[in-house]
């Protein structure tokens, strides 16, 4: 998983550094017009764009390749979780794969299997309470629907934008969408690395179904 995670945080640097060229470009054709710009210019511009095109499905096949892993690795570790605090959890075991397919519920079923599953899988202590940071997990969550949101509204105004200075604006905004995208993949890893083994832990002495390693599940093939 760690790889699939890695390959999104590549084709979205690879497509932000083209996004912010291409956000120049169109600065270029705002200021001066078409007919400013030199033969050269325009073929560079051509070129840049269409690079553009082909990361953005880059990206959407790094998304679905990781997406699969991450959803099944998200789907194991709310059972194990059930088996650590069977009493714990408020939404039921299914809604950790359609949660994310549901519409409008996609919104919050995730991050509140997460947490569920976090709570549930940390070390007992004192009178049997769980206590500990949640950062990781709503920092995740936080970037990943940011991105979701700005991502949806940056393609429509792209769509609809027909002067330059439009377009310039909408990629901007597809930029910053990309920035929050690296931000939760870089999160997801950092929750999925923390809450493995924080059950790896938990289930010593406990009968479950093991955990695979991240990469391993990863070999099957994320705001």
């Amino acid at each position: 998983m760690y790889a699939a995670l890695a390959l999104v945080v590549a084709a979205d640097l690879c497509s932000l550094a083209t996004g912010v060229r291409l956000h120049g470009l169109w600065g270029d054709v705002a200021a001066q017009g078409w007919d400013a710009l030199s033969p050269d210019s325009l073929s560079n511009f051509e070129r840049v764009e269409s690079r553009y095109s082909w990361l953005g499905v880059l990206e959407f096949s790094a998304l679905v390749a990781c997406a699969v892993p991450f959803i099944v690795w998200f789907y194991r570790v709310r059972r194990n979780a059930e088996l650590l605090a069977p009493d714990a959890h408020s939404k039921a075991r299914a809604w950790a794969v359609w949660g994310w397919f549901v519409p409008v519920v996609f919104w919050w079923f995730p991050r509140r299997i997460a947490l569920d599953s976090w709570q549930a899988s940390l070390p007992r202590t004192e009178g049997d309470q769980r206590r500990s940071s949640t950062a990781i997990v709503e920092l995740w969550w936080a970037a990943w629907l940011a991105d979701q949101v700005l991502a949806n509204v940056a393609g429509r105004m792209y769509e609809r934008a027909e002067g330059p200075g439009a377009i310039q604006n909408a990629l901007a905004l597809m930029n910053v969408s990309v920035i929050l995208d690296v931000v939760a993949a870089v999160m997801a890893a950092l929750f999925v690395h923390r809450l493995t083994r924080l059950q790896h832990d938990a289930m010593q002495g406990v009968t479950a179904t093991p955990l695979a390693a991240p990469e391993a599940v990863a070999g099957a093939p994320v705001h």
